[in-house]
């Protein structure tokens, strides 16, 4: 046993074969074998053998040739060199997807695509590459149960060994991940407070009155006590938004690239236009003040104006969120206008109203161009005569919006086992985004 283990270490094979050899050896000297030097050298001479054998004849760097030394960081390198081909597949037609994303908030969610391979051009070349399948059969599992091919990754893809499944499932989540880091139909995030959820129930916020200006003690005299503030419940419950795609057995032999490479970056758009569009509709469509059953623009809040967007107006709707009093003491709250929110259409004339010129007659800015107001331009309502204008969310809480375990971004499900669902029924991968 010593001696099969000191022929295994030193010969550089991957730890998961030595330790299988091993044990095999092991059993071996157990039932009275006898394991010569010689015969421990041809046994792992052979093994070597095979796993060369394994090694892609035509992608990434050459071939080991039969015999050649192969160690568990080659095969990992080998992966890797699949993986960032399928990566860079999908990466071909929109190249800004390759830098470092950042979040809305800066922080880093994908590292610079650096490949260590050449994108492969064909998906059928791919998927043949990846999931050992040369018949494009969709069975990616030998008869014993075992994947027809088992591929190493690091980088990227995060995981020691893997299949055809795994390798498509991570290569899309980055997509994903790159596409919905883009700033892009973010736009509802300047309106909204964002809080994890740990239920899908309706969820009830409380908004407490003020207590007024504080009064004079006099000398010797007892503190006077505030009654309680009012406090109002809103409610909403949390909506659950998804779709699936597939991506046909025929797609893959016929080599359809231009819709599979398609398809990821078009969910992703569909999922950041879908979150967009449901927070900013709240205000664009007049949504329900769920503490009083109101509109939220309404008369009884002091907040509307039936008017064309100009200088007058903006300065009315100005002057009405200064003048906003606190629930209960009614004092002036005296919160700034921040945000002007308006249709494609009327782009222009917000940012002429908000924005000083430069090197032309009115060089010195207005009245209203030094109260810091920013356009924010909505592509989802293009009507002209309507606009927006908000305090930040710092000063007045406007929207919140939750997440069910604080999961902001979709998470993507596949499914491809071939005797079920529809890889069984119609020859279909299927994924999930939601």
């Amino acid at each position: 046993k010593t001696q099969a283990s000191a022929a295994l270490n030193g010969s550089r094979l991957p730890s998961a074969t030595r330790v299988f050899m091993q044990e095999g050896f092991d059993a071996r000297v157990d039932a009275g074998e006898v394991l010569t030097e010689a015969v421990l050298q041809t046994e792992i001479t052979a093994m070597r053998e095979h796993l060369a054998a394994m090694v892609p004849p035509d992608f990434g760097a050459a071939r080991p040739g039969l015999g050649s030394l192969i160690t568990e960081a080659d095969m990992i390198s080998e992966g890797d060199k699949l993986f960032d081909g399928l990566l860079g597949f999908f990466m071909t037609e929109n190249p800004a997807l390759r830098g470092e994303c950042k979040d809305w908030n800066g922080n880093v969610v994908a590292e610079a695509f650096e490949p260590s391979a050449p994108a492969f051009t064909s998906f059928r070349k791919a998927y043949v590459e990846i999931s050992g399948d040369e018949e494009l059969t969709g069975n990616l599992l030998q008869p014993n149960g075992l994947p027809k091919k088992e591929v190493r990754f690091a980088g990227e893809a995060a995981m020691a060994r893997s299949d055809w499944t795994s390798a498509i499932s991570a290569v899309i989540n980055q997509i994903l991940i790159r596409q919905i880091s883009m700033q892009d139909e973010q736009e509802w995030r300047i309106f909204s407070e964002i809080v994890p959820l740990n239920n899908l129930q309706a969820q009830v916020r409380v908004e407490f009155g003020g207590f007024g200006d504080l009064p004079t003690v006099a000398e010797g005299a007892a503190y006077e006590e505030y009654e309680p503030p009012t406090d109002n419940e809103a409610t909403y419950t949390p909506s659950k938004y998804g779709k699936t795609w597939v991506i046909t057995k025929e797609a893959i032999i016929d080599d359809r690239v231009g819709i599979i490479r398609r398809m990821p970056i078009s969910a992703a758009m569909a999922a950041k236009r879908t979150l967009n569009k449901a927070v900013l509709n709240h205000m664009l469509d007049n949504g329900t003040h769920t503490i009083d059953s109101k509109a939220l623009f309404h008369a009884d809040h002091s907040n509307t104006a039936v008017a064309s967007l100009g200088s007058a107006t903006l300065e009315t709707a100005r002057a009405a969120i200064y003048a906003q009093a606190e629930l209960d003491s009614e004092s002036v709250i005296g919160a700034k206008a921040r945000w002007l929110l308006v249709a494609d259409a009327l782009a222009e004339t917000a940012y002429d109203l908000v924005t000083p010129a430069k090197d032309e007659p009115n060089a010195t800015p207005s009245f209203m161009q030094t109260k810091g107001i920013n356009v924010v331009v909505t592509t989802h309502q293009n009507d002209t005569d309507m606009w927006i204008l908000t305090a930040d969310k710092s000063e007045i809480p406007i929207m919140e919006v939750g997440f069910f375990n604080g999961q902001q971004m979709p998470k993507l499900v596949i499914q491809d086992q071939p005797t079920a669902g529809m890889a069984f029924t119609n020859d279909q991968n299927s994924w999930k985004i939601g």
